[in-house]
């Protein structure tokens, strides 16, 4: 019956946040000429008004063509590395917001675990190879698929910000504000990140790593009254059928394992981030990868994810076949990574194994679910990830994380922070398949919501500066969080959409989760007077 009862799962109302203590900020004009980069390609939530900026820089602002209003493309544009040179600088001087625990205090009140259909979700996604003779395409029909995945993914997506959300709690707490898995899951391992919290937060207690990543099993291995965990049984042996006519050939409980990665919340994961030159590694695949992010793929499959694999999929032929890895932002270029790298791993190891070949239909499939995803790769590696990979890489037009590193290329830098130079003066970059693309008029809201997301698009200073209230976490809450949440929640029954950005015809802001970023402890919309501005 509380107002904010359809967000208590995510973030508890009334709970009280634990925060660090942030160093002293660097100049506000350096900050503000960077504000934009820093939301938007990094991730950190920066709070920077852009209107001290002098003169119009970077107004007009478009968001959908990022890389080219900074002329990003151009081998060693030496005003980007400019640019890139201060931000780095920036995140080193310790301007990324101090870290926040938002503990995980659910009762009963959990995520939809039925989609609009009454499905159970999250289900394994098909393999969309098959539409283009094995080969992942470039693009999906986002309508048609949506219809099917659509609870899924929305079910996904939340559970990785609510994972993104507690994170900070094993560090600010001491453990104290334990993570539960979602209903129908058991978690199997919580995996870290080796970074240096405590000099880069001022933190009391040594702390050298934070959750990024949770490994979750769905079921149990056993019926439960009689069924499996939302799924109709698959056969225990090769010509077998159980089900019923017409029931969809799915798994038993225990069949499903999932992956959720988080994206950047701190210094070290943003300078990670800007490590954007590139480095061939041919256990992920053919040609050459970003190389912050093989840095965090590597920990995370030597310190747990092969293991896992190894124990729930290696050596037990046909208890377990499928594996979703879903993240969002940084965690959606890792998760690109980790699909590439456990499909292959898996691969090789069937190809060893005599139960897995005599039941070759059955063998693992990996796939990856990537939210506003970095590029990752050339395209060397984005046409070996294509052919091997089942993935949907879910995109919103106006998100500025998805557009870089900029393709087919981008700049590079020396800097004093994070060295990308290259006698090319450029890297090469490329994007994978599996694109699950959508913009404003997609969204399932009213025809002035729409409008109102369209205003995201392009603004100039006036418009941005005439209203007090915004701040550059607006829009990149609006159009990196909001969006694909919003796009999602068509398919479950939740009141929770953050689907609204103007508050135009009555509806309050009650903790109900109509507007943007609500009940999450923090405003973005709606903003006084309204931005994007009303017609």
């Amino acid at each position: 019956g509380q107002p904010a009862a359809a967000l208590q799962w995510l973030w508890p109302a009334g709970t009280s946040h634990h925060r660090s203590t942030p160093r002293a900020m660097v100049s506000a004009a350096k900050a503000a000429i960077l504000s934009l980069l820093l939301c938007f390609a990094c991730g950190a939530a920066a709070q920077i008004d852009l209107c001290k900026l002098p003169g119009d820089y970077p107004f007009p602002f478009k968001s959908d063509d990022f890389c080219a209003s900074l002329d990003l493309r151009k081998p060693n544009n030496a005003a980007a590395c400019q640019l890139w040179g201060f931000l780095l600088d920036l995140l080193a001087s310790q301007r990324a917001n101090p870290l926040t625990c938002v503990p995980d205090n659910r009762t009963d009140t959990l995520p939809k675990t039925r989609d609009v259909k009454g499905r159970y979700i999250p289900q394994p996604l098909p393999d969309r190879r098959t539409a283009a003779g094995g080969k992942l395409p470039a693009a999906l029909n986002a309508t048609s698929v949506l219809a099917v995945e659509g609870g899924s993914l929305n079910w996904l997506f939340k559970n990785i910000i609510r994972f993104a959300g507690w994170a900070p709690c094993e560090v600010l707490t001491g453990s104290k504000a334990p993570w539960r898995a979602p209903a129908g899951f058991r978690r199997l391992a919580l995996l870290n990140l080796t970074q240096d919290l405590t000099a880069d937060y001022n933190l009391t207690a040594t702390s050298k790593s934070l959750p990024a990543v949770v490994v979750l099993k769905q079921g149990n291995n056993r019926a439960r009254n009689g069924t499996c965990w939302g799924f109709v049984r698959e056969a225990a042996r090769p010509g077998q059928v159980v089900g019923g006519a017409g029931a969809a050939a799915q798994l038993c409980s225990g069949g499903h394992l999932v992956v959720l990665i988080r994206g950047t919340l701190t210094v070290a994961e943003s300078k990670l981030d800007f490590t954007y030159n590139t480095v061939p590694a041919p256990e992920y695949g053919a040609g050459q990868i970003h190389k912050g992010f093989k840095i965090m793929a590597d920990e995370f499959w030597d310190t747990g994810l092969k293991d896992v694999l190894t124990r729930e999929f290696v050596n037990g032929p046909g208890a377990m076949r499928h594996i979703t890895i879903a993240g969002h932002s940084l965690g959606a270029a890792v998760a690109t990574l980790l699909t590439a790298r456990a499909q292959k791993f898996l691969q090789e190891q069937c190809a060893s194994k005599p139960a897995w070949q005599a039941w070759p239909k059955k063998q693992p499939l990996v796939t990856g679910v990537m939210f506003a995803a970095p590029h990752v790769g050339d395209s060397a590696f984005t046409q070996d990830f294509d052919a091997r990979v089942n993935a949907r890489r879910v995109v919103f037009e106006y998100d500025l994380t998805s557009q870089v590193p900029c393709t087919p290329q981008v700049t590079a830098c020396i800097n004093a922070v994070v060295n990308t130079s290259n006698p090319t003066g450029a890297w090469n970059y490329n994007e994978v398949g599996g694109e699950l693309s959508f913009g404003p008029e997609d969204l399932p809201t009213t025809q002035k919501q729409q409008t109102a997301w369209k205003g995201l698009q392009s603004y100039n200073k006036k418009e941005y500066c005439a209203s007090n209230g915004t701040t550059v976490f607006s829009l990149k809450t609006a159009t990196h969080i909001c969006s694909y949440l919003c796009k999602t929640s068509v398919y479950t029954s939740d009141t929770l959409s953050w689907c609204r950005l103007w508050r135009d015809d009555g509806v309050p802001t009650d903790g109900s989760g109509a507007y943007c970023l609500e009940g999450s402890g923090r405003t973005a919309f709606p903003l006084t007077p309204a931005f994007p501005p009303m017609p």
